[in-house]
């Protein structure tokens, strides 16, 4: 992989959006702004009907402030990438419209998706992952998972 200016190595910040709300990240973007960082940002697609037990004060994309904040942020230089639908378990057809949202809003499919995890659900979280992570991971990915549970 080829860095900008020759540079041996690269560093890269992944804000976690699970209780990002407009109020307490605008402030943490204008500051990466200032600085002239420029970072990844994830984002809850689409609302969470059934409520989210965990995430309740998060926003998605779905209100019109957050919308425009993301736009803005992305217009800036800053990856904008998908921490999944809702911040609880989505069919998948509430998956595909959060992705068409995000596609029609920023104009592409996210690049990157981070996985949600609680330590209480893992079950929940994690197996619907792993049918199909060998697909995207590639099997030396898993294989190492594996040993490493092993151990």
């Amino acid at each position: 992989m080829r860095l900008p200016r020759e540079r041996s190595f690269a560093f890269s910040i992944l804000d976690d959006t699970d209780d990002s709300m407009l109020e307490n990240a605008r402030p943490v973007y204008e500051r990466l702004r200032e600085l002239g960082l420029r970072t990844t940002k994830t984002v809850w697609l689409v609302d969470c009907p059934e409520g989210s037990r965990d995430f309740y004060a998060a926003d998605t994309l779905q209100r019109a402030e957050s919308l425009a904040f993301v736009r803005e942020l992305a217009k800036d230089g800053f990856e904008i990438a998908s921490h999944g639908a809702t911040m609880e378990t989505s069919v998948r057809e509430r998956t595909v419209r959060g992705i068409e949202l995000l596609e029609r809003e920023l104009g592409h499919c996210p690049r990157l998706y981070r996985q949600l995890q609680l330590r209480d659900r893992a079950a929940s979280c994690l197996l619907p992952s792993s049918r199909w992570s060998d697909q995207r991971l590639g099997t030396h990915v898993i294989e190492r998972r594996k040993a490493h549970k092993r151990k």
